[in-house]
């Protein structure tokens, strides 16, 4: 074929293929994918897709959180996650060789909902090991009024060089000392009928009473929200005028989260959206590619030698498509470790049956053409005759196929992975949607984690559908419509 005619019959089908409302908006929306998925580097966090299986990553995010955009459908404002690392720092010398270095994170509350938690995190270096600093944690409400929530000498620190680093991690609702004062603080406003509710420490809350205006029920989670600035004090007493503070941040845990909120595990959902994109794409279209190229060349082929090849191509043909598909990549992904290579290679072998079956039809009729015929007689091998005259021909049904293949591509690995099968060195929405089924996150109501994967394989899936479906109406002169 002459370039001028390649040029003109582009021209005709990008003419074509305009008017097509549908393929267009789906050419759109892949455009919107593919540069997602080529900047996930920038959208997201480089790291989260390293460390999407390592839990100490994610420890300092909450656990459960919704996205923070269900403050706009909620009449109570839910405080969003909050980390901080600044902070104002006092040092005091109290004489003897001690001193003080209070560290003072503001915090400047506002919503109706308090954070689920509190926690403080720091390194602490310290040369005299039998002389550890000693922590204590209390909060300055709004009101003035100051509640105690920890108090404890650090355990011996790590060895470093000539001195010694002790790594404090403070959690406010596991602290007995923050129970135990928060009692005390909010019995004092208490109603005699609400405290025969509240038996001991263990039955109240700290976050809730830390936020919450000193009128009754400020133990029963029913007091007024009490808004405002809120001092962190940490006070660290050091031994050793060398002791000091390396790093230090307080962590707010919020009731919503980011864009997609998060999970169990704390891990952002977001980031796994984001990062699965790539592994959605290149699965899908590395299938699609492979399974129609198979079956066409297999087609094709059966279809230009004839006679008893044909028939034993089309007995092998049926032989495949009567494989139990799912069952067999169950069986492999079982015995050998999942991987996302495996399962690609083993779809792209088993899928192109349906595609050859129809190749076939189409290359009867085309080797009858009398540019066949006149290739043969002119003596081209076979292998060109196929490459060269039939092939070409039907690219148009190829690439229509290679569209329509991709849901499918899609739909199978994520039946693996919810099914607990699927290569867990990678991420892929699958595999989210199957931490989800363990965790009971549908009958939990955390639809933020079951929705967004269950969507973004649907809206990937209808993209290709409708680019196929496009392709289809354009290049196969049946369904043209008049």
């Amino acid at each position: 074929m002459r370039w001028e005619d390649t040029k003109q019959s582009i021209k005709n089908f990008l003419f074509e293929f305009r008017h097509q409302k549908i393929g267009i908006f789906g050419v759109i929306v892949l455009a919107i994918l593919l540069i997602t998925a080529v900047f996930a580097p920038l959208i997201a966090t480089p790291e989260a897709k390293e460390n999407w299986r390592n839990m100490a990553y994610w420890d300092e995010n909450p656990v459960n959180a919704p996205p923070a955009w269900m403050n706009y459908f909620t009449s109570k404002d839910m405080c969003p996650h909050v980390i901080m690392d600044n902070y104002e720092e006092k040092i005091t010398d109290l004489g003897g060789g001690i001193k003080q270095d209070q560290l003072i994170f503001v915090y400047n509350y506002k919503y109706d909902i308090p954070p689920t938690d509190l926690t403080f995190k720091g390194e602490l270096v310290y040369y005299n090991s039998s002389k550890p600093p000693t922590v204590n944690m209390s909060i300055l409400r709004p009101d003035g009024k100051t509640i105690k929530l920890y108090s404890a000498a650090s355990k011996t620190g790590k060895p470093e060089d000539d001195h010694y680093v002790a790594e404090i991690n403070v959690l406010v609702t596991a602290s007995d000392t923050a129970k135990k004062e928060t009692y005390n603080f909010g019995r004092d406003f208490e109603t005699e009928e609400n405290l025969e509710k509240v038996l001991s420490p263990d039955f109240v809350k700290p976050m809730s009473v830390i936020f919450s205006k000193t009128e009754p029920g400020i133990l029963l989670e029913s007091a007024d929200p009490l808004k405002g600035e809120y001092k962190l004090l940490i006070d660290v007493f050091y031994f050793d005028e060398r002791d000091h503070t390396r790093s230090a941040k307080s962590i707010f845990a919020g009731k919503v989260y980011g864009l997609l909120g998060t999970e169990k595990n704390r891990r952002d959902l977001f980031q796994g959206i984001v990062w699965g994109l790539r592994w959605a794409l290149a699965l899908g279209l590395l299938v699609a590619v492979l399974s129609v190229s198979i079956g066409i060349s297999f087609g094709i082929t059966s279809a230009y030698l004839g006679g008893w090849k044909d028939e034993l191509m089309q007995r092998f043909n049926e032989g495949v498509a009567s494989l139990p598909f799912l069952p067999i990549l169950i069986l492999v992904a079982a015995a050998f470790k999942p991987s996302i290579w495996n399962i690609i290679i083993l779809m792209s072998v088993l899928y192109w049956t349906g595609t050859a079956k129809v190749a076939r039809s189409m290359g009867l009729q085309i080797k009858e053409e009398t540019y066949v015929e006149a290739a043969r007689c002119l003596g081209a091998r076979d292998r060109r005759i196929i490459i060269k005259h039939m092939i070409p021909q039907v690219m148009p049904y190829a690439f229509a196929n290679m569209a329509l293949s991709v849901p499918s591509a899609l739909l199978t690995e994520a039946g693996l992975s919810f099914l607990g099968l699927g290569d867990t060195t990678v991420i892929t929405w699958g595999q989210i949607l199957y931490d989800a089924q363990f965790a009971g996150a549908t009958l939990k109501g955390l639809w933020w984690w079951v929705i967004p994967p269950g969507l973004a394989i649907a809206i990937v899936g209808l993209t290709f559908v409708m680019i196929g479906t496009a392709l289809d109406t354009v290049l196969n002169p049946k369904m043209k419509r008049m």
